[in-house]
C-alpha cells in the first residue's frame, strides 16, 4: 500500500500508476494518521527479483513526489 497526505497527491500517484500498466485495486482512509489516503496497485508479471527490485525503486521514487509513502510490495497468485 502506497499512503498520502492528501487525495490529490494519491490521484495524481495512481494517474501514473496507471500510465506505467498498474491496476488500482482499493483506495483506503484513515482518520488517525498524517498520510490517511491510502492505495493498493497491482501489476502482474513474472517474479524475478532484479525488476521487483527496479520496480520497487521507481514506486518509491514517485510516491515521495506527491508527498506520499510506499510501504512495500507482496506477492499473489493470479
Amino acid at each position: 500500500e502506497i499512503y498520502f497526505k492528501s487525495d490529490t497527491d494519491r490521484k495524481s500517484f495512481a494517474a501514473y500508476a496507471i500510465r506505467k500498466g498498474y491496476k488500482q485495486n482499493r483506495l483506503t482512509e484513515s482518520k488517525t494518521t498524517p498520510t490517511a489516503y491510502g492505495i493498493v496497485i497491482s501489476k502482474f508479471s513474472p517474479v524475478k527479483m532484479e525488476e521487483i527490485n527496479t520496480m520497487t525503486a521507481e514506486l518509491k521514487k514517485e510516491a515521495r513526489k506527491h508527498n506520499g509513502v510506499y510501504s512495500g510490495w507482496n506477492a499473489a497468485k493470479k
